[in-house]
């Protein structure tokens, strides 16, 4: 398998395919399985950066969808022998995108999930697919901080898998705007040499939803359920906002296609997809 075109990128959305080699249901906690199922892969790639990402604390440098069908359809389930079904893996740290865009070898044995037995295929690198998308830190603060001469005042947000946000012993399952960006803007920190600061708390003040269409879910990740949402917001940045959070609201929701979005985003939670509304906008 040939990254070509991917070589540098520190930010990466890839897909890995599957072939069904066992056919079957997966396990009602497949969250975890698919998260078991990543370290093996990584752990045959380089144990010692498997082992290093197993320790990071509190956030780890990649998402996990859940098991995706054709484009970002979840396929019906059993599934049987001989589909092809797709994990899409996303990086936000350069030392593991370097190994993943690089990834030939995978485990010589089929990998389980539940009563699923599935073969490793290939990583889809090319960027003309639908899930693969490529990205750097420097990509994206160029672009919203210096090349940009008009910010648009919305955005939407997509939460494609179940999204949920713990808040003390709790979990809520509803994107308030401080625990949306404070979740991007934390994670953007963490990785990145430019720092952002307490944006969560710029959000709270400045950022309020200005529409929405949700869809409650329950997810079992092995630790008891979770409610949790689906479907798609609408975020407003407030008249008299400093430019800063404008700027930043628009490089964070380019982020979250990395980074995901809440907890569990490594077991197949979070998946997030931004759309830039047209409407009003703001001169610089």
């Amino acid at each position: 398998m040939s990254a070509a075109g991917v070589g540098g990128a520190e930010l990466l959305s890839l897909v890995l395919e599957f072939e069904v080699e066992k056919g079957g249901t997966p396990p009602g906690t497949v969250g975890r399985a698919i998260h078991a199922l990543f370290f093996e892969i990584l752990r045959e790639l380089n144990p010692d950066l498997a082992e290093k990402i197993h320790s990071m604390r509190p956030y780890k440098p990649f998402t996990l969808s859940p098991l995706l069908g054709e484009g970002e359809e979840r396929p019906s389930f059993p599934l049987m022998e001989g589909r092809r079904v797709y994990l899409r893996i996303t990086s936000i740290w350069e030392p593991l995108s370097e190994k993943l865009v690089g990834l030939e070898r995978f485990p010589s044995s089929p990998l389980s999930l539940g009563s699923l037995s599935l073969r490793p295929l290939r990583l889809i690198t090319d960027p003309s697919h639908e899930l693969v998308f490529l990205s750097s830190y420097r990509e994206i603060y160029s672009r919203c901080f210096l090349e940009m001469k008009e910010i648009p005042r919305k955005i939407l947000l997509r939460f494609t898998s179940p999204t949920t946000f713990r808040v003390g012993r709790a979990n809520l399952p509803f994107p308030l705007p401080h625990l949306v960006f404070r979740s991007y803007a934390d994670r953007w920190n963490s990785f990145s040499n430019v720092h952002l600061g307490k944006f969560g708390d710029e959000a709270g003040r400045w950022i309020v939803v200005s529409g929405y269409r949700l869809k409650s879910r329950v997810v079992n990740l092995g630790r008891g359920k979770r409610v949790a949402f689906v479907g798609w917001c609408e975020f407003e940045v407030r008249k008299g906002a400093p430019e800063f959070v404008r700027r930043c609201m628009r490089l964070l929701s380019e982020y979250a296609l990395f980074c995901g979005t809440g907890q569990g985003v490594t077991m197949g939670l979070g998946q997030t997809s931004p759309s830039f509304l047209s409407g009003e906008s703001t001169s610089v």
